[in-house]
């Protein structure tokens, strides 16, 4: 029996750690979908985006997790001695890292192995003008001393769109080796549609509550709909910005009693799929989205969406599962108002075809082989 490819792994935090939001379920999602292709030996850390400590888990020893090895590491353990040897041990045939500015588990790797190992970089929609923009000082500085030091020489790049290839081509060169694999979405065949009135909406937005998620944006729209219809709006994803979390209730504040919105805090997956169920429309907003997981999570439930153009997500009119549209004001909010008055029958369809697209395209064959390329 042919062994499989080892490939490890490097994340900042993986399941059951849930507050950092897409890019551990990127990983998750693409590490559950490839297994039977690859072993994977993923190395994290034992605590949560805010160090909450995963309390269900045994640190600093192997795990197998259906099929998965998962070591997780107390910070006081993260270190060059011991990724060396657990490295070494493994003798992997390609390493995949997680994102661009982690210390321990981007930065560390990248010095100890990229002269004896074939690596593969997701950046996780790092270099997004958007997302750069975001402390820009401290990353102009970092990637220009990267660049300068070769840190990412011969490195394979993962971009999840044609977007991102740009993105990583605009800050480290065209010549760049670049391979596209979509992020992976686990679909199941289960459906459970919901009724929708005339008159009323309920919505829900998932991810950080930060300033590029644009939160703000969405809840100005929502202020200019009509009193007579009867909204309901739940934001789940972690308080992350208490600035911007406040800013966020005062526009809320000056909504009439008619729209009720509720700020539901940080959630683990098998809850955001139960949310799922009890709302009629995905809303993102976001400044950038280099997949957006919570909007093919939505399809897979069979929810219609209703998103920026700054995601990956096009033409959905077209394909009869939501709209896509740019950040102008009044624009959200007149597309708000089409589902509001929209009936069952109507939505009826779009649930059906939000559920067939995920079917069809977010467990496409190709996309797995795309994926799988990623370490051939």
């Amino acid at each position: 029996m042919n062994q499989k490819p080892r490939i490890v792994v490097f994340i900042d935090w993986y399941v059951p750690a849930y507050k950092a939001g897409g890019p551990i379920r990127s990983v998750y999602n693409l590490v559950e979908s490839l297994k039977e292709e690859f072993d994977f030996y993923v190395i994290t850390s034992n605590i949560d985006i805010d160090g909450e400590k995963l309390s269900e888990i045994k640190g600093g020893e192997w795990l197998n997790q259906n099929g998965v090895n998962v070591l997780y590491l107390p910070p006081v353990d993260t270190t060059k001695k011991r990724i060396k040897r657990e490295v070494k041990k493994i003798q992997p045939f390609k390493i995949y890292l997680n994102s661009l500015f982690s210390s321990r588990f981007t930065l560390l790797p990248l010095i100890l192995f990229r002269k004896k190992h074939s690596i593969v970089v997701a950046p996780r929609g790092m270099l997004g003008k958007e997302s750069l923009a975001i402390k820009s000082s401290k990353k102009k500085i970092f990637l220009s001393f990267a660049k300068s030091m070769n840190l990412y020489k011969n490195v394979i790049w993962h971009a999840s769109s044609e977007i991102e290839k740009k993105e990583i081509q605009s800050v480290f060169g065209r010549s760049t080796e670049i391979k596209i694999a979509n992020n992976l979405t686990l679909v199941t065949e289960r459906f459970v549609p919901i009724k929708k009135e005339k008159d009323s909406l309920r919505m829900i937005m998932v991810g950080r509550v930060v300033p590029i998620k644009n939160v703000h944006f969405f809840l100005s729209e929502l202020k200019k709909l009509s009193q007579t219809v009867a909204i309901e709006v739940a934001i789940v994803g972690p308080l992350e910005d208490e600035l911007y979390y406040e800013e966020c209730k005062q526009i809320i504040e000056s909504f009439p009693s008619t729209i009720q919105v509720e700020f539901k805090g940080g959630l683990p997956p098998i809850e955001v799929a139960k949310l799922y169920q009890k709302y009629h429309l995905l809303v993102s907003t976001s400044l950038n989205e280099n997949y957006g997981h919570s909007i093919a999570e939505a399809l897979t439930h069979g929810r219609p969406i209703l998103v920026s153009n700054n995601t990956p997500w096009k033409k959905l009119k077209e394909l009869g599962i939501g709209v896509n549209l740019p950040l102008e004001r009044g624009l959200f909010a007149k597309e708000i108002e089409r589902f509001v008055e929209m009936g069952d029958k109507q939505f009826e369809t779009m649930q059906t075809q939000a559920k067939a697209y995920a079917l069809k395209h977010l467990k496409s064959k190709s996309e797995i082989q795309n994926s799988i390329h990623l370490f051939k």
